[in-house]
């Protein structure tokens, strides 16, 4: 899934939790200065349109009309996992608190997938030696993986490596951190993620030892 259709599938939800059609969308769409017929309005929930900063503003006016209450720019940017973008991916979740007005932290995008090879073979032991089995461990590759800027943050915020962060994952959960976030939120809210990683993340300070 891409930003844009992610938007869309926001804009379908929301227009279906208000119980209006394609053409109440469209039409009022229409005042608010967006040249919307029910097709293009169609097209934008299956994430077929390119919307710019100003039509979304637009949108959520038209957005709040219909609903009768304040539509704001987090309310299309809500779900869960990662979308893509240029160069990678982007947490559901991260994206959201940046419509929210919250800074984007300054970390290193994620590792690609070939690099988690390169990961463990840069945490060679004292003699110059991976752990026994390293390599061949799947689940441990799979963990680093499917790692995200919500490691990487926590990594630094514990003050550990992203591969020990991985090996008490992988020992907790056999997952990510962000996998098993998502796992167990869901859709929730961004508050309610927000917590249950918070949670997460103490079960890792516990394991590790700090």
């Amino acid at each position: 899934m891409d930003i844009q259709e992610l938007i869309g599938t926001n804009i379908r939800r929301l227009r279906q939790e208000m119980g209006r059609t394609l053409d109440h969308l469209a039409t009022e769409a229409r005042k608010h200065g967006l040249r919307w017929s029910d097709s293009r309005a169609s097209a934008a929930e299956r994430g077929e349109v390119s919307l710019s900063f100003d039509q979304l503003y637009r949108l959520a006016q038209t957005l709040s009309v219909l609903a009768g209450r304040d539509v704001r720019l987090t309310d299309l940017l809500q779900g869960a996992g990662h979308v893509k973008a240029a160069g990678g991916t982007i947490e559901v979740a991260e994206l959201a608190a940046f419509g929210a007005g919250s800074p984007v932290a300054a970390i290193t995008p994620p590792a690609p997938e070939d690099e988690a090879l390169s990961l463990l073979l840069s945490a060679k032991g004292p003699k110059g030696k991976l752990p026994e089995g390293a390599l061949e461990d799947s689940v441990l590759l799979d963990v680093l993986r499917s790692s995200s800027l919500t490691e990487q943050r926590c990594a630094r915020d514990l003050g550990v490596s992203r591969l020990a962060l991985a090996q008490a994952s992988k020992k907790l959960w056999g997952r990510s951190l962000s996998a098993e976030r998502d796992r167990l939120a869901g859709d929730a809210s961004p508050q309610r993620r927000g917590g249950v990683a918070a949670q997460l993340k103490q079960q890792l300070r516990a394991e590790l030892g700090l």
